[in-house]
């Protein structure tokens, strides 16, 4: 790779600690890419920049790119997120989204629905209205970008389509009555038509939705499977 330089917008995802003074950060850019930047010096009592460098701060910087590492010069946070970060929910939450995100894009595989998905969620949890199911919805629909998101609409094995289907506990992909096992859990019409409008519409729609704290309790669980397993291999 020929050295250069470039300007790039994007959101932190993740800071740790990089020899004595400096620091290593992801940053995914408005073009979907996961850059690991070294910023030199950025622990040091004096320097400017780390507080420009906490997670979920949305950035502009400028980054040089030699043959072996990318390290970051410039920076300036264009939005903290204040109102997000305030809130112990909202932190809790989005950081489930931020490190599917970190674990499973790759420098070399962009994808810049991704940076939409994440932006779209902190700016909606960052207003005075933002959903109870905010980072649920997103989790869907950053499952379905990735390819992980199985049809809620017939049976994974058969592709039979029955009133009475069952979410495998192996595959959390749907089950028909004859292809089910006998630890998969049923699953009633109206969560499978929840979990497709999840993956159709777009997160403005959730003020639309109004579930029970039953109904909420047993979609969170189909989704946190959608992650589970692959999460899991990561670690």
């Amino acid at each position: 790779m020929k050295e250069k330089i470039r300007n790039i917008r994007g959101i932190v995802i993740r800071s740790r600690p990089f020899m004595e003074n400096d620091l290593c950060v992801a940053v995914i850019t408005e073009l979907g890419e996961k850059l690991d930047l070294i910023v030199k010096g950025a622990r040091g009592k004096n320097s400017r920049r780390k507080g420009h460098l906490e997670v979920l701060n949305l950035i502009s910087a400028t980054v040089y790119e030699s043959r072996h590492n990318s390290y970051l010069q410039t920076v300036r946070c264009e939005n903290p997120f204040f109102r997000l970060k305030d809130s112990y929910f909202s932190i809790f939450s989005i950081c489930r989204l931020v490190e599917i995100i970190n674990a499973r894009v790759l420098e070399e595989d962009p994808h810049q629905e991704i940076y939409d998905l994440l932006l779209e969620t902190m700016t909606l949890l960052n207003s005075e209205t933002s959903h109870l199911f905010t980072v649920d919805f997103a989790l869907v629909k950053l499952a379905d970008l990735l390819g992980h998101l199985p049809s809620y609409k017939n049976c994974g094995s058969c592709h039979r389509v029955e009133d009475r289907m069952y979410l495998s506990e192996s595959s959390n992909a749907l089950n028909c009555s004859e292809c089910r096992n006998a630890n998969d859990t049923p699953v009633e019409l109206k969560y499978r038509k929840a979990m497709e409008f999840f993956r159709e519409a777009g997160l403005s729609a959730l003020q639309k939705i109004s579930l029970s704290e039953e109904e909420s309790e047993f979609l969170k669980n189909i989704i946190e499977k959608l992650f589970e397993k692959r999460m899991k291999v990561v670690a």
